[in-house]
Formats: C-alpha cells, structure tokens, sequence
C-alpha cells in the first residue's frame, strides 16, 4: 500500500509543475517541456455558476488515425475566459 500527501496544484509551467499544501510547496521540474494538453467541450464559454465540466485527459490516437480523449467530471465554481496577451 503507498500513502499519499495530497497536494493542490499551485502553477504549471512548459517544464514545472508547483504543488502545495497548508504546510509547503513543492516544484517540480521536468527534463524538458512536457506537452500537457487538456480538452474542453466547445464552445468555451465563461461560467459564473457552479457546474461540473468534462476535461478530457489521456489523449491517444488510434488505430484509424483518430485522436481520442478520455472524459473526466470536475465540479468547478466558476470559469473565466480572457484573450491571450
């Protein structure tokens, strides 16, 4: 059996990841940048209401050619949409 800490995470960056606790924070940093990418239904839109969201992780091509993404709920409070720049 392994015991977990369980972290919130604080920042992600190309190459890092932060996590953190009530007690400390821990960066991590990665060998080089690590493609992460997350898959949000569209279209995206800002939420003010609490709701749950599929984010669509685990993201692999298959035998056709196609790519596919595995669905996962999260309950989220509120989501805000801004312009890159």
């Amino acid at each position: 059996m392994t015991t977990l800490n369980l972290f919130r995470v604080k920042e992600v960056g190309s190459d890092f990841i932060v996590v953190s606790d009530d007690a400390t924070d821990v960066k991590i940093f990665f060998r080089r940048p690590v493609p992460l990418l997350v898959g949000l239904e569209a279209p995206v839109a800002p939420r003010s209401e609490p709701r749950t969201i599929n984010l669509f992780l685990d993201h692999f091509v298959d035998l056709f050619g196609w790519l596919r993404s595995i669905p996962f709920p999260f309950l989220v409070s509120q989501m805000e949409v801004r312009p890159t720049g």
